[in-house]
């Protein structure tokens, strides 16, 4: 009879867990992209873009991470918001997260760190290149708003 087979390395189900809670309803876009740019790249009806999370670099080797929902409600508070806007200048974004390598660290410490960023976001990346978001996904009971950025409104 042979050796049992080694038991695999920690860093390797720790990796697996992570990779297993990864959301990955996100689009990766420039912060000199305009909202009509950035539109036009989630497609779809309202309610499958609301809830999708844009990214984009800030400066620190972070990230700015929002909800299209909540760049919704940001051009619905501010006339100024237009579809020429860059994205990464309108006014009231959540504040840059961090961002983590996926095998740096287990699944507890990086919700641990999820917890501790704004929105409880976090960007995870494989070699440099987001592969996923680690999110805590709330939903509001009362549904998506008038979408200020729709064509025609």
């Amino acid at each position: 009879m042979g050796a049992a087979p080694a038991a695999p390395e920690r860093t390797e189900v720790a990796m697996a867990g992570l990779r297993d809670e990864l959301n990955t309803n996100y689009i990766q876009v420039s912060a000199a992209d305009t909202v009509a740019a950035v539109y036009g790249m989630l497609g779809g009806q309202q309610a499958e873009r609301s809830y999708r999370y844009v990214v984009w670099p800030a400066d620190g080797a972070q990230f700015i991470v929002v909800r299209w929902n909540e760049i919704e409600q940001i051009g619905a508070a501010n006339p100024q918001a237009t579809l020429d806007s860059p994205i990464g200048a309108l006014a009231g974004l959540p504040a840059p997260v961090a961002a983590i390598e996926i095998d740096s660290m287990g699944l507890r410490q990086a919700r641990e760190l999820r917890d501790e960023q704004p929105g409880r976001r976090l960007v995870v990346l494989a070699n440099g290149a987001v592969v996923g978001l680690l999110t805590r996904e709330y939903y509001a009971a009362d549904g998506a708003t008038a979408d200020p950025f729709a064509r025609g409104a």
